[in-house]
Formats: C-alpha cells, sequence, structure tokens
C-alpha cells in the first residue's frame, strides 16, 4: 500500500493551503488513493489523487471540477463534494517528482444505506432521473466516454467462464453499447452504489472517478448490480421500484437493462478477483449474480 509521504512532500500542505499536516488515514487504494487528512486547525479534508499519469487524467480531474459547479447551479436536488482551492486559487495540484496530480476535499457528511426501504429506493430512482435530465446539457472534453471501465477483458471473460461453468455468458459479455440503445445521451456519475452516496439532505454524491457521457441505463445498471441483497427477492423488489420510480425509460432501454445489470454485476466479480484481489467479496458477489439470475428470469 502507497504510503502518502511517498508521493507527496508532507511539508508544503503549509504552503500550499495554510495548515499544518497533522495525519492521514487511507480510505481506499484499489483505483487510485484516497486519504483522510487532519491538520493543525481540527480541520479534516479528503485527499484523492490520480494515479494514470497521462493528460486525459488531468482533463478528467477538470471535468470534475466542472462537474461540481454545474451541479450546484442547475440540480439543488443533489450535492457533491466541495473542493480546497490553494493559496493561489488552484485546485489541481502535481504530486512530487511529477508522479501525478491531487486535489483536496472537504471531509462530506457520510450517512451510508447498504440495505434500503422501499421508499429510499423509490427516492434514489426519482433523484436518478433527475440528475440525468439536468445534466443532458452539461458536457466536458475530460469525461469519460460510453463504456468506460464497463467492457470485460478477454481474460476476464476466461475467468467468467471458468468460474461460472453453467451460466451462458454470450449475451452479457459487451452487449451493444448503451449509448446505441439509449437514446437519451447524458453525463452520468458512472458509479452509484451505496458507498458512494451520502443519504443526508440533499443527498450527497461522493467520488466522481468515474464521470461519463453515456446512455442512461448504464447508469442504472451499475447502481443495481453495485447495491447489496440478503435474497433474490430483495433483489427484485429493488429493480422494480428502482425501474418504477425512474420511469421515461423507452422499451428498447426496458429490454435491454437486465442485459447490462448482468454484465456489471460479472464486471464487478472481475473487480473483486483481479484489483482488489479480495476473494472473500468475489464469493458473495456470485451470491449476488445468483438473486439477479433467478429474479431476471435469465437461467
Amino acid at each position: 500500500m502507497t504510503k502518502l509521504n511517498e508521493i507527496i512532500n508532507l511539508s508544503d500542505f503549509e504552503r500550499l493551503y495554510g495548515f499544518r499536516f497533522i495525519g492521514s488515514k487511507p480510505l481506499e487504494n484499489v483505483y487510485g488513493g484516497v486519504w483522510k487528512i487532519r491538520s493543525d486547525k481540527d480541520k479534516e479534508f479528503v485527499l484523492k489523487t490520480a494515479w494514470n499519469f497521462e493528460q486525459e487524467d488531468v482533463h478528467h480531474l477538470e471535468a470534475e471540477i466542472a462537474f461540481s459547479r454545474y451541479l450546484s447551479n442547475n440540480v439543488p436536488e443533489i450535492a457533491t463534494v466541495e473542493y480546497v482551492p490553494n493559496k493561489e486559487g488552484e485546485i489541481i495540484q502535481p504530486l512530487s517528482e511529477g508522479k501525478g496530480y491531487f486535489y483536496l476535499m472537504k471531509k462530506a457528511k457520510v450517512i451510508t444505506r447498504h440495505i434500503l426501504t422501499y421508499e429510499e429506493q423509490k427516492e434514489l430512482g426519482k433523484w436518478m432521473a433527475i440528475f440525468h435530465k439536468r445534466m443532458i446539457h452539461f458536457n466536458h472534453p475530460g469525461l469519460w466516454g460510453p463504456n468506460y471501465y464497463r467492457a470485460i477483458a478477454p481474460y476476464e471473460e476466461e475467468r467468467l467462464r471458468q468460474d461460472f461453468p453453467s451460466h451462458d455468458l454470450d449475451p452479457y459479455i459487451n452487449p451493444q453499447g448503451e449509448e446505441t440503445v439509449s437514446t437519451f445521451l447524458t453525463t452520468i456519475h458512472g458509479d452509484w452504489h451505496s458507498q458512494n452516496m451520502s443519504w443526508t439532505q440533499p443527498p450527497i454524491l461522493l467520488d466522481l472517478g468515474m464521470l461519463a457521457r453515456s446512455g442512461r441505463i448504464g447508469e442504472l445498471s451499475r447502481t443495481l448490480s453495485h447495491w447489496w441483497f440478503g435474497t433474490e427477492s430483495e433483489f427484485v423488489r429493488f429493480y422494480e421500484n428502482l425501474v418504477d420510480s425512474y420511469g421515461d425509460l423507452t422499451k428498447e432501454e426496458v429490454k435491454a437493462l437486465p442485459l447490462y445489470t448482468m454484465r456489471d454485476f460479472y464486471k464487478s466479480y472481475c473487480e473483486f478477483v483481479f484489483e482488489a484481489k479480495d476473494l472473500k467479496t468475489a464469493e458473495k458477489v456470485k451470491e449476488q449474480i445468483d438473486f439477479a439470475r433467478k429474479g431476471l428470469k435469465l437461467y
């Protein structure tokens, strides 16, 4: 696990932001680095690094900042992260020795709901519908494109066929892109699940690293495949409540959504196997896949 002092000169915080660094705690280190930062002024921040080190990585950070401003001005029903500029008013900062970039955010109040009541499921669907309709006019060259990080790679497909020998995987291995199925092209959060949403008033969307310009059913499928369920019936109820409260989906989108949902379930399994290297959680995803296949009558 990368240590913060290996990529950032900790003494720079006072020069950049006017506070002294006291301590940090890693929050997530699978797809990048996220740390909770404690300052000498009894305040906490969140520091996030970008790890691809390529120019488009910088552009996506710029898109995240532009998105936050647009959201606050156009979608008051939903909030998102607040960035902390340095003394010069700059948000994006280089890591030491040209290793990449980082930005600082205010630490948001986070209230997670791993298991949603029926009313909360319907609220979620309504919020997602509002978000997609209002974000249709927001675009930025730094946003990821359709299907970003959704496609199942050949090595992942090989593992899936090995671990799910009785499943007919062909319909779910990279079906037709959701931007062609969905005529409603908009900006999506890209990773809207229980860990990335705070049930405050208004709700707060966290972790903007997967912001993309894509079809809306890609958002719904990711959400459906990244909440946890204890039974098949719980999954079915969530699926029905989310789709019904979202409303406005075309017949083509309704027909295609189960395919994308299963694709994202299988992709999630691969993420835990190959990237997080968390086989215990991967086994839990296997159980979720079984609930979804039976609930959607795809077996």
